[in-house]
C-alpha cells in the first residue's frame, strides 16, 4: 500500500517537474512533432511548421509543397501533386471548364485540312462528345459564354488567310453560325454582353467588335503589332501586341468599351503573349527561353516588373484573384511546367513539371487545367 503511494507520488512529482522543465524553456505549446529548445519549438530536419504541426512539404498529401495546398486525394511525391490525365486528344488547344464539363479545341492537321474540331467531357468522367467538326486552321482561344462556345478559324492558306471567321456553337451541341467573316486571321476576343471584341491580322493588325448575333465589324484599333490575347476588366478591354521582327517591341493596350482611342500601358514589351487582369493588376508573360518572365503593372498603370523570372517560354496564364498560374511551353522541349505565384506572399510553387507542349490552361475552384498540344496531346489536371 505505503509502496504504491509513493510511486503515485513520485509520477506526480516527475510530470510537475516535466511540466516545469517545459516552462522554463519558455517555449509554450509547441506544434505537434516539434521539440523545444532553447525557447523555440523546434520541427524535425526536413519538416515545416504548418498550423499547428510540422510537416514534410515533400511527402504531405495535405501541405504539398507549400503549407495549405491539398493534393485532394492524390498522392504528394517531390513536392508535387500527382497530376491526373483527364484525356489523351492529339492537338489540344484552347480549354475552358464550366460546372461540370472539360471543353478544348482541337487543332487541324494543317491550315488546309478541315480535321480541327471542339470536344466536350464530363468531369465526372466518361467518353468525350465532339461539339462540332470539320473546322479549317481553328485558332487558339476558346470562350464560353451563356451556354455558347465562340471560337475563330484563322482563314486558309489558298485565301492567304483572309478568309478567316469568328464563329459559335451550343455547348450541349448543334448548329454552327458564322459571327464575322472575312477576316485575316482573327486569333483571340473576349466578350461583353452582346458584344465581341477580337484580335486579328499581323504586323497590321487590328482590334475590332462585332454583335454576339453577328454582323460587320466595327474597328476599335489599327496599326497594332501582332496583337494576340485579350482580356476584360471593368470598363476596358485590354489586348497584348507581340511585337514584330526581333519582338522587342511589344505592348500591352487598352481601350474603353464605351469608345474612344486606344492607350498603351506598357511599350518596348518583349514578346508579351498570355494576358491576365484582377481587380487591381495586369500579368502577361514574356514568352521567350530560357529568360522568360511574369511580367506585372497596376491596371491605373504603372511601371512594369518582373515578379516571376528564369522561366521557359511562358504563354497561357490566369488569375484568381490570389494566385496567378501559367503554363511554360518550353519552345516544344521537354522541360515545361504548371505553375503559381502567391500575391500575398510572392512565393512560386511548381505545381506540375516536366511538360511538353504545356500552352492553354483553366481553373475551376479545386484544379488548374492545361492542354498538351502535341501530336500525341492530352488535357490534364492537377490540385491548384
Amino acid at each position: 500500500m505505503d509502496s504504491a503511494i509513493d510511486t503515485d507520488a513520485d509520477s506526480k512529482d516527475a510530470d510537475t517537474a516535466d511540466a516545469d522543465d517545459v516552462a522554463d524553456d519558455g517555449c509554450g505549446a509547441c506544434p505537434t512533432g516539434a521539440t523545444c529548445s532553447d525557447a523555440g519549438c523546434t520541427c524535425p530536419t526536413g519538416q515545416t511548421v504548418c498550423g499547428d504541426r510540422c510537416v514534410d512539404l515533400k511527402t504531405s498529401a495535405a501541405h504539398c509543397g507549400a503549407c495549405g495546398h491539398d493534393c485532394l486525394g492524390a498522392v504528394c511525391s517531390d513536392s508535387l501533386c500527382a497530376a491526373t490525365r483527364v484525356m489523351l486528344t492529339p492537338r489540344p488547344r484552347g480549354i475552358v471548364v464550366d460546372g461540370g464539363n472539360v471543353y478544348w479545341l482541337q487543332a487541324s492537321t494543317a491550315g488546309s485540312i478541315a480535321d480541327g474540331a471542339i470536344f466536350r467531357m464530363p468531369l465526372a468522367g466518361g467518353m468525350p462528345s465532339a461539339i462540332t467538326t470539320g473546322l479549317l486552321y481553328p485558332g487558339d482561344g476558346l470562350v464560353l459564354d451563356g451556354g455558347t462556345l465562340y471560337f475563330t478559324l484563322l482563314g486558309s492558306s489558298g485565301a492567304s488567310y483572309t478568309d478567316g471567321s469568328i464563329n459559335r456553337v451550343p455547348a450541349a451541341g448543334g448548329t454552327r453560325t458564322t459571327v464575322a467573316s472575312s477576316l485575316f486571321e482573327p486569333w483571340w476576343f473576349v466578350i461583353n454582353g452582346s458584344t465581341l471584341y477580337f484580335s486579328s491580322g499581323e504586323s497590321a493588325g487590328k482590334v475590332s467588335s462585332v454583335p454576339t448575333s453577328g454582323g460587320t465589324p466595327t474597328t476599335v484599333a489599327t496599326a497594332q503589332l501582332n496583337p494576340r490575347v485579350m482580356a476584360m476588366q471593368g470598363s476596358y478591354i485590354y489586348w497584348s501586341n507581340s511585337g514584330a521582327g526581333a519582338y522587342t517591341d511589344g505592348s500591352i493596350m487598352r481601350a474603353p468599351i464605351a469608345g474612344g482611342p486606344a492607350e498603351a500601358l506598357a511599350t518596348g514589351q518583349i514578346n508579351p503573349y498570355g494576358l491576365a487582369l484582377d481587380s487591381t493588376t495586369i500579368y502577361w508573360a514574356k514568352a521567350i527561353t530560357p529568360d522568360g518572365a511574369i511580367m506585372s503593372m497596376p491596371i491605373s498603370g504603372g511601371t512594369p516588373k518582373a515578379i516571376v523570372t528564369g522561366q521557359s517560354t511562358p504563354r497561357g496564364i490566369l488569375s484568381d484573384g490570389s494566385f496567378v498560374y501559367w503554363a511554360n511551353s518550353d519552345s516544344g522541349g521537354s522541360n515545361g511546367s504548371i505553375a503559381r505565384y502567391g500575391k500575398a506572399d510572392g512565393r512560386v510553387l511548381v505545381l506540375a513539371r516536366g511538360l511538353k507542349g504545356a500552352t492553354y490552361i483553366a481553373t475551376d475552384a479545386k484544379y488548374v487545367y492545361w492542354s498538351l498540344t502535341e501530336a500525341a496531346g492530352a488535357i490534364m489536371r492537377v490540385a491548384k
